[in-house]
């Protein structure tokens, strides 16, 4: 079976503090742009709050590093100012689903935290004509 990986897609450096981390790669010569994190009222009527995971990244020319922090239930006062909020939109049926992923993804960069704040992620590409979907 031939090798159809082609290039590096992205790093994934996992961070406690995220404004900590922005100010850092900044001061290294990256531009760093504000984060995103997901947001979703927590009770009928109440203002969007952010939960799973913010993240920003750096660009290269044909891949870039990214910088992603869980996001629990209180930690808004955490995140960068400039948090760009992304409120979720998705049929009711499908709300769940995507909420139960988030945290899933969530889970996953906390667990990274537990061991260690490094580089974690670490994700290839391959030509479009040989990816398969996913399942």
């Amino acid at each position: 079976m031939p090798h159809d990986t082609t290039r590096l897609h992205h790093v994934g450096h996992i961070v406690e503090n995220l404004a900590e981390a922005s100010v850092l790669y900044e001061r290294l010569g990256f531009v760093v742009p504000p984060p995103s994190c997901p947001a979703m009222p927590r009770n009928e009527g109440a203002a969007p709050e952010p939960f799973g995971a913010a993240n920003t990244h750096a660009d290269f020319p044909d891949s870039f590093l990214e910088l992603a922090t869980c996001v629990k239930k209180g930690d808004a006062g955490r995140l960068p100012a400039d948090t760009r909020l992304v409120p979720l939109e998705a049929p009711a049926d499908m709300l769940p689903l995507l909420v139960e992923r988030i945290g899933e993804t969530s889970a996953n960069l906390a667990a990274y935290l537990d061991r260690f704040q490094g580089l974690h992620i670490l994700r290839f590409s391959r030509p479009r004509s040989t990816r398969r979907p996913y399942v």
